[in-house]
């Protein structure tokens, strides 16, 4: 991860340009550490929740708190149709300033579509 692009990212984030992050722990742990990402258990139905719990990814928040601010998404059926990630363990996770914040949540669940 360059510096560049971490700027750009939050450059992004600060102008509500980002609704999801995808990311390996390294940039997920960057950003969650300044409270940029929801908890995943505050966002999403009880349901997804309870579906997806195994593949929660943690991090520190900005108030120091391990939370779930993501979840793992490589064996989402659409990244594999299309061959993205394959080499990686991507966590997506929702960006808390969203204005699209639906969209984000049609988003994940599209990526789990057969």
């Amino acid at each position: 991860n360059s510096v560049a692009s971490v700027q750009k990212t939050a450059a992004a984030i600060s102008t509500n340009d980002l609704d999801i992050i995808a990311g390996d722990t390294t940039v997920i742990d960057f950003f969650a550490k300044d409270g940029y990402f929801y908890d995943v258990t505050e966002l999403l139905p009880e349901e997804t929740c309870a579906k997806f719990a195994d593949n929660f990814y943690y991090a520190k928040n900005d108030e120091d708190k391990l939370i779930p601010v993501g979840i793992y998404v490589k064996d989402a059926p659409m990244l594999k149709k299309y061959n993205y990630y394959t080499d990686q363990e991507p966590i997506l996770c929702f960006v808390i300033n969203s204005n699209s914040i639906d969209n984000a949540i049609e988003f994940f669940n599209y990526i789990y579509t057969e």
